[in-house]
Formats: C-alpha cells, sequence, structure tokens
C-alpha cells in the first residue's frame, strides 16, 4: 500500500516537472518570437559591395546602377513603413483582446486592468511608434516601377540558395512550353467538367455517407470541399551549376490544399519517404 502510494506521488511530481518545463520552453519560444519580431532586420544603412553577387540577369535589358542596388536587397525585403494607420493600429489591438477572450481571466480586476493597459500600449504606439527610414531612394523605387511595368521580363528567384534572377518572359515561356512538350513526364489536356462540378459530386458522396452513419458530423466538416482550384505551375532558373544553360528552369506546382486534400496528406505524409 506504501509502495503505491509513494508510486502515485512520485509519478505526480514527475508530471507537475515535466508541465513546468512545457511551460518555461513555450514561454521561451514566445518570447523569442517577439522579440525577432520586433527587431528591424530591415534597418540597412548601405546597400551591398557587389550587387552583382545577388542579381543575375539573363534578360536582354541593362541594369541600372539603382536598379541591381534595389535587386540586390532581395525578393524578401521589406520596405519600412513610415506612416501608420491609427485605425489599423487600434484595430490590431482589439483583434488581439478578442483572440485572447477565450481564456479564463484570473479575476475581473485583472481583466479589467490588462484592457486598461492594452489602451495604454496603444496610445504610446501611437505617440512614440518606431520611427524607420527606408535605405530605398526615390529614385530606387522609379527605377523598381519601371521593371514591374516592363512586360519583356519576369523577375524571379533562383532555384536554389538566395538572390533575383531576371529572365525574358518570352525566354521564361518557350522554356516552360519545352519542359511541358515531354509526353513522358506530362499529358495534353484532358476533358474535364470543372471543379465546381467535382465539388457538387464529392459533397453529394460526403451527405450520402453521412447519412448513412459511416461518417460523423465532425469528419464530414473536415471533408467538405470548399474553394477548390487548380494548381500554378511555374518554373525557377537554375545558376547554381556552372554547366547548366541560363535559360534551364526546375518545374514547380503550387497547390492550394482543400479539405479533403488536408486530410489525405496528414495521412499519406508519414509514408512520404518509402512511396518515393
Amino acid at each position: 500500500m506504501m509502495m503505491s502510494v509513494y508510486s502515485v506521488v512520485l509519478f505526480h511530481i514527475k508530471f507537475i516537472n515535466f508541465c513546468n518545463t512545457v511551460i518555461l520552453k513555450t514561454k521561451e519560444g514566445i518570447r523569442k518570437k517577439l522579440e525577432k519580431s520586433c527587431c528591424n532586420n530591415n534597418n540597412l544603412t548601405s546597400f551591398p559591395i557587389n550587387p552583382d553577387k545577388y542579381v543575375t540577369n539573363l534578360s536582354s535589358i541593362v541594369l541600372s546602377v539603382h536598379e541591381k542596388e534595389a535587386l540586390s536587397l532581395g525578393l524578401k525585403f521589406s520596405v519600412p513603413i513610415t506612416q501608420i494607420s491609427e485605425l489599423t493600429v487600434n484595430a490590431q489591438f482589439e483583434n488581439l483582446y478578442d483572440q485572447l477572450s477565450t481564456l479564463t481571466p484570473s479575476s475581473l480586476e485583472n481583466q479589467s486592468w490588462f484592457k486598461a493597459k492594452l489602451v495604454d500600449i496603444a496610445h504610446h504606439f501611437h505617440s512614440f511608434g518606431p520611427k524607420q527610414r527606408s535605405i530605398l531612394t526615390s529614385q530606387h523605387f522609379k527605377s523598381l516601377k519601371e521593371l514591374r511595368n516592363n512586360a519583356d521580363i519576369i523577375i524571379l528567384k533562383p532555384d536554389k540558395g538566395s538572390g533575383v534572377v531576371i529572365m525574358n518572359k518570352s525566354d521564361y515561356k518557350n522554356k516552360m512550353e519545352s519542359i511541358l512538350s515531354d509526353k513522358s513526364k506530362f499529358l495534353a489536356d484532358v476533358d474535364f467538367d470543372g471543379l465546381r462540378k467535382l465539388e457538387k459530386k464529392v459533397n453529394s458522396n460526403l451527405v450520402k455517407l453521412l447519412n448513412m452513419n459511416a461518417i460523423n458530423k465532425d469528419e464530414f466538416n473536415l471533408l467538405k470541399p470548399m474553394g477548390s482550384a487548380y494548381p500554378n505551375l511555374y518554373g525557377l532558373p537554375k545558376i547554381h551549376k556552372p554547366n547548366t544553360p541560363s535559360t534551364s528552369n526546375s518545374i514547380y506546382v503550387s497547390v492550394t490544399y482543400t479539405q479533403p486534400g488536408k486530410m489525405a496528406y496528414k495521412i499519406i505524409k508519414p509514408y512520404q519517404k518509402s512511396i518515393l
């Protein structure tokens, strides 16, 4: 009997320690995320010394110095916001408060204090919000706008690594059509009634399964497809291999998963490596 009580107490202590460890790790993870989100990663004071190292121009156009400098910052570079709408900031704070509304407050007094504190932080942000200046000048923005409006080129990221690649749109199109013309890998267009009809057919079968009690309501809602979309096909240029032709592309498919697709993916994922 004593041994049994001892085992229960020991298990309880281990469980409490485990919970405390999980809580500490979660807190540390959230803290790091907050610190990272507050860091001004785009507060650059100078452009890369050699922009050509980050910009690969395979097109027929000649890039200006301003265009190279702007593109050398990468496609993930975000321009700092110089003016923030007060309405937008207030909406974000209200959204944060709504997200936390499902939690049970330790007391009504603490809940009121927290709400007042959020209001105070919002007002403080309006008065002393982060002031950021962009490294990009008006000439850089003008150059980027000209590139964006150039219908003869396409700006991509490379197949591997970071950087920016500029190609003639005609070269890109010809290369993609050449890849798709390989009948051993791709099939020609087939007759298809459309996604909406397919969704309707799937939903009809799901209703039958629900009425037969083969699936429950939660499974029905999880499997029910909504807003299905065709996958997007795109290619990324290979520039990391010296002997690879400059117009060689790696082909990718961008897919927006539907509910049935998400469920099927979860089932197949553990076996993905063995299947491939």
